[in-house]
């Protein structure tokens, strides 16, 4: 028997989870670990929490890192036209965000020092913010309209894939700000795209961003 473990946010911040969420994937990992399941992880990061948590040992577990859809590739901008034209957007000079809204992904603190740096004239980029409603975020979605009202911020809620690699492609900086992630796939189609990314230390993304990603405090 093979599981996958994606992430263990259910363990770590059972806080940003139903309650429900979290019995269920507990139960099921330990169902799992009497069955002698091998467990796959996508990052090192949730195999040592793996380990730690549930006392396994390192033959019993494998990390797989995600990749990339071949789709996510750099673009100019004549390519990103579609994008740009239906949201009004300057090509290399916006910054995006993208993942559920919800408090594990950080955007309160994102939000805030962005209308901060905008405040103080450090740069005058708008902010793109892709991603569905999720669990809890009722505080993130009002600071998120307030930054729309402002004209500072577009929200786009869910987009299909073929403008999200346009936006990827056209951003100046994917700003992906993450307290928890079991991987970190935006980060990973960022730098695929050949856009420039701003992400966390001591985080799961840390562990396949390019020598060139800017690695931040989250807290």
């Amino acid at each position: 028997k093979v599981m996958t473990v994606h992430d263990l946010s259910v363990i770590g911040f059972p806080e940003f989870h139903r309650r429900q969420m979290v019995e269920i994937c507990e139960r099921g990992i330990r169902r799992a670990i009497d069955d002698k399941a091998h467990i796959i992880v996508d990052s090192d990061l949730v195999g040592r929490e793996l380990k730690t948590h549930f006392g396994l040992g390192d033959e019993l577990v494998t990390t797989v890192h995600l990749a990339a859809s071949a789709e996510c590739r750099p673009r100019a901008e004549d390519e990103c036209r579609d994008a740009l034209t239906q949201w009004r957007l300057p090509f290399k000079e916006f910054f995006l965000s993208v993942g559920t809204i919800e408090p594990r992904k950080n955007l309160i603190r994102l939000f805030t020092a962005f209308r901060a740096g905008r405040q103080e004239g450090l740069f005058d980029w708008p902010l793109v913010v892709v991603g569905g409603r999720g669990w809890k975020s009722k505080e993130e979605h009002a600071l998120l309209d307030e930054l729309c009202r402002d004209g500072l911020a577009i929200y786009l809620d869910y987009i299909d894939d073929g403008s999200l690699h346009q936006l990827y492609s056209a951003a100046g900086a994917l700003v992906f700000p993450s307290l928890y992630e079991g991987f970190g796939l935006p980060v990973a189609e960022a730098m695929a795209s050949g856009c420039p990314v701003v992400t966390g230390r001591g985080t799961a993304m840390e562990e396949f961003a390019t020598p060139d990603a800017i690695l931040i405090e989250p807290l």
